[in-house]
C-alpha cells in the first residue's frame, strides 16, 4: 500500500484482510496525521517515500520492498467484504504457481443504496518473480513487457471514499504540471487527463483531450465506447444536443446499442413527446446484455432505475397505467426511498383499480 493522511480509513481496510497476507508493506508519502502510527500497529514494514507527484514511482518503490511469492495491492480506502475475503483466502490456498497475475472486480463508486455506479477489472495480485511495473503519473496501472498467464477471479474489492472529503484537483494539477514541463502525456495519461477535465467540468478541454486519445488507432472498441459516452456527456452539458446524438449514433457502428446510448436516444424522442418511441429505447437499455468484458462499466443506472423511471412516465402519458405501475415498482427495487416513485405508486394503483372496475 501507499498512503498519505489515511487515518480515517486505514484500519478499516487492513481489518478487512486481517489474517490473509503473510506480509504487509505500507509506504507513507508524507502523512501529517496519525496514519504512520496506525500502520505501525499492523506491520514493522512501514517506509517513508518523498512524494514526487508520480503515483507509479511510489508504487514501484513499494513493490520492491515485497519478499513473498505474490504481491496484492490495495488503497487505504479500499475494503474487502467478508464473503470476498473468504474467496481471497481460498485463492491463496489453491492458486497454481503457473498463474502470474490475478484480476479482481473493482467497484469504484456506489450510491447510498449500494447500487454500483462504476466498476472495472484490475490486476490485483502479481507474481513477484515477474517484473510487473506500474506506469502512469495518476490512475496508474500495472504492465509487463512479456506474455503472462492471468486468472480472472470473481473477487470484488470496494472503494469506499469518505463522501465528506471535498473532491480534490490534485490529479488535474499533476497532469497540467506534466504538460507545462514539456514532457507530454502518454496515451494512458491522456485518457485519464480527459477524465479529470470532465470531472472538473472543463468540458471544451475535456473534448479536445478525448479526441486526442481517440487518434490512437490501437484503442480497443470497449474503450472507444467508453470515450464516446464521455464525449456525449460533455456535449450534453454544453447544450449541444446535435453533437450528443451524433456521437450516440456513431456507437451503433461499433457494437449493439449499449444502455447509455439507448437512454440518450430515448431522451431525444421524449423531448419530442414521442412516448412510444422513447419507451422502445428505454426497454432496449434494460434488455441490453451485460458485456462479458469491459474497461470501465458505468452502465448500471442506465439499465436499472433510470429507464424504469422514464418508462413509468412514458406509459402514464400513453394511458398504459398497468405498465406504468410495473416500472414504478421496479424503481423502488433500486431506490427504496425514492419519494417521487412512492407518490406515483399510490396514484397509479388507484388508476389501475379504477380501470379494473370499469
Amino acid at each position: 500500500m501507499i498512503i498519505k493522511d489515511e487515518e480515517d480509513v486505514l484500519n478499516r481496510c487492513l481489518r478487512s484482510i486481517e489474517g490473509i497476507p503473510d506480509e504487509i508493506i505500507i509506504v507513507d508519502t508524507g502523512s501529517k496525521d496519525r496514519s504512520k502510527e496506525f500502520a505501525e500497529k499492523w506491520t514493522d514494514k512501514v517506509f517513508d517515500y518523498k512524494w514526487n507527484h508520480h503515483f507509479s514511482e511510489a508504487r514501484n518503490f513499494s513493490f520492491k520492498k515485497a519478499s513473498k511469492d505474490y504481491i496484492l495491492w490495495l488503497d487505504a480506502d479500499d475494503t474487502i467484504e467478508k464473503e470476498d475475503a473468504l474467496k481471497l483466502k481460498k485463492l491463496k490456498e489453491t492458486l497454481s504457481s503457473d498463474i502470474d497475475a490475478v484480476s479482481m472486480v473493482y467497484h469504484t463508486l456506489a450510491d447510498d443504496y449500494g447500487n454500483v455506479q462504476s466498476a472495472t477489472r484490475r490486476l490485483r495480485l502479481t507474481k513477484r518473480a515477474k517484473p510487473f511495473t506500474w506506469y502512469g503519473a495518476v490512475h496508474e496501472d500495472l504492465h509487463l513487457n512479456e506474455s503472462f498467464s492471468q486468472l480472472d477471479s470473481d473477487i470484488t474489492i470496494k472503494h469506499k471514499k469518505d463522501p465528506s472529503k471535498i473532491a480534490s484537483d490534485r490529479n488535474l494539477q499533476i497532469y497540467e504540471a506534466l504538460l507545462a514541463s514539456g514532457r507530454g502525456l502518454t496515451a494512458h495519461d491522456e485518457f485519464h487527463y480527459a477524465r479529470e477535465l470532465h470531472k472538473h467540468k472543463k468540458y471544451p478541454k475535456a473534448i479536445e483531450a478525448y479526441y486526442r486519445f481517440l487518434r490512437n488507432k490501437e484503442t480497443a472498441p470497449e474503450l472507444q465506447l467508453y470515450v464516446f459516452d464521455k464525449l456525449a456527456s460533455c456535449y450534453y452539458h454544453l447544450g449541444n444536443k446535435e453533437k450528443e446524438r451524433e456521437i450516440s449514433l456513431k456507437t451503433f457502428e461499433i457494437d449493439i446499442p449499449r444502455p447509455e446510448f439507448s437512454c440518450r436516444m430515448a431522451e431525444y424522442f421524449l423531448e419530442k413527446n414521442m412516448y412510444a418511441q422513447s419507451a422502445y429505447w428505454y426497454l432496449q437499455a434494460i434488455d441490453a446484455p451485460v458485456p462479458s468484458s469491459y474497461i470501465i462499466d458505468e452502465s448500471q443506472p442506465y439499465r436499472t432505475w433510470l429507464p424504469h423511471k422514464q418508462l413509468g412516465y412514458c406509459y402514464f402519458q400513453l394511458g398504459k397505467y398497468q405498465l406504468s405501475l410495473y416500472h414504478t415498482e421496479k424503481i423502488l427495487e433500486f431506490l427504496p426511498e425514492d419519494k417521487e416513485a412512492k407518490q406515483n405508486l399510490v396514484m397509479l394503483k388507484d388508476l389501475v383499480r379504477e380501470e379494473r372496475i370499469e
